[in-house]
């Protein structure tokens, strides 16, 4: 399980050791494509595109912390997010291993949950990490004031009283883990 980033990577390995996994969880996560995001956003993410390359090869790394977007990042971690951001698909530099198609052949079951207030990860970059993901049983909880008895969670407020959230992921669990 992961959020955010952190969701990419966690289905990214366990789709790389799907033999080793019960299943994943994906929290405000998914695949950050382009045209999965408002105009705005789109327009956000190719400014990023030139921050990246200015600051990768100025300092050696994203100074994210600095601009409200991310952590100080690895200029490669950062050049692989934005090719996938590009190209809708994951390719990391180095990696011998092919991702998209250990995505189409991971059969666990997974869970991606977006938040209807986070303009971050939107639901159509979570639907599109499940799409990925063709074998898997695969289930999607597009999260809202209903759900979260409360207002409507964003990117990280969710994080803050995170009691309801665990209590819904930890009956997923169960249910799928059951034998």
């Amino acid at each position: 399980a992961g959020h955010s980033l952190g969701g990419q990577i966690a289905a990214l390995v366990a789709a790389r050791d799907r033999e080793r996994v019960a299943g994943v969880i994906t929290i405000a996560s998914g695949t950050p494509h382009r045209p999965c995001y408002p105009w705005r956003l789109r327009a956000g993410i190719r400014l990023l595109d030139a921050m990246v390359r200015a600051s990768g090869a100025v300092t050696g790394h994203f100074p994210g912390h600095r601009i409200g977007f991310g952590g100080r990042e690895a200029r490669g971690v950062m050049n692989d997010w934005l090719h996938t951001a590009r190209h809708g698909t994951y390719r990391l530099r180095g990696s011998p291993h092919d991702y998209e198609a250990l995505l189409g052949a991971f059969d666990r079951p997974a869970l991606a949950l977006c938040f209807a207030a986070d303009s971050w990860a939107p639901a159509a970059t979570s639907r599109l990490l499940l799409a990925k993901m063709p074998r898997a049983p695969s289930t999607f909880w597009h999260w809202g004031t209903a759900e979260g008895g409360g207002p409507a969670h964003d990117h990280f407020s969710w994080a803050r009283q995170p009691g309801p959230v665990a209590e819904a992921l930890a009956g997923w669990l169960r249910a799928v883990t059951r034998p």
